[in-house]
C-alpha cells in the first residue's frame, strides 16, 4: 500500500470511530430521565411560574431525589426560590423556601 492509501484508511477508521461514539452518546442520553430546568436566570426570592420551567434530558446522575421532574412541576409552581438559579440549570427541591422551613421544623421535633 502506498502512503495515500494508508492515510485514506486511517481517515476512514477515525470517521467511523467518531460516528460510533456519537451513537453511543445518543443512546446514553435517551436513557437519562428528564428534569425541569430554568428558562431564564431566577434570582433568590422569585416565585416560580410555569414560564420559568422547561424539561431537559441533560442531567447525568444516579439520584433524582432533589430534581424537580416534569410530572412534579405543578407542585413547584408558586413556591418561592431561596437560591439563585441560572438559566439552563436544574430546578431543585432544596431551592424552595417551604421545604427548608419544613425541614427545620422536622429537625426540631
Amino acid at each position: 500500500m502506498n502512503r495515500t492509501t494508508n492515510c485514506s484508511l486511517l481517515l476512514t477508521c477515525l470517521i467511523l470511530f467518531a460516528g460510533c461514539t456519537q451513537v453511543e452518546d445518543l443512546e446514553k442520553s435517551a436513557n437519562e430521565p428528564p428534569v425541569m430546568v430554568a428558562t431564564q436566570d431566577l434570582p433568590s426570592g422569585t416565585t416560580l411560574k410555569p414560564e420559568h420551567l422547561k424539561p431537559s434530558k441533560r442531567i447525568k446522575t444516579d439520584s433524582l431525589e432533589d430534581f424537580v421532574r416534569p410530572e412534579e412541576q405543578d407542585k413547584a409552581i408558586g413556591r418561592k426560590m431561596i437560591f439563585n438559579t441560572r438559566e439552563g440549570h436544574p430546578i431543585l427541591w432544596s431551592n424552595f423556601e417551604e421545604l427548608k422551613s419544613a425541614e427545620t421544623k422536622n429537625d426540631k421535633n
